[in-house]
């Protein structure tokens, strides 16, 4: 990817208690050019976090392809598919106790 692609519609996130309206990045991680998806606040672009994760399958994955961060972010899935970013792939991997769903991101 030779430069992030951003979503120019504002998407309202509610985790953890609170309610923000973010914006979604795509990018690619550095290391070894696999997709990066980063959630930034609508109001004043700061960084929100990075909802995918960057796993040693992630290079076997296609490019439109990235493991959820579900250890950070447990209600990410449900939220990605009901605002019609992203479905499920089938495709998991394991780092420490948690399991990482694959999701196929729609841009």
């Amino acid at each position: 990817m030779a430069s992030p692609f951003i979503y120019n519609q504002v998407y309202r996130l509610e985790e953890y208690n609170e309610v923000i309206d973010v914006i979604l990045v795509f990018d690619a991680y550095k290391i070894n050019g696999t997709l990066a998806v980063s959630l930034y606040t609508a109001d004043d672009g700061e960084l929100y976090d990075v909802i995918t994760v960057n796993l040693p399958e992630s290079s076997s994955l296609p490019e439109d392809v990235q493991f959820v961060d579900v250890n950070n972010h447990p209600t990410i899935p449900e939220w990605l598919i009901s605002n019609g970013l992203a479905e499920p792939y089938p495709a998991t991997a394991r780092s420490g106790y948690c399991e990482y769903p694959a999701f196929r991101f729609l841009k």
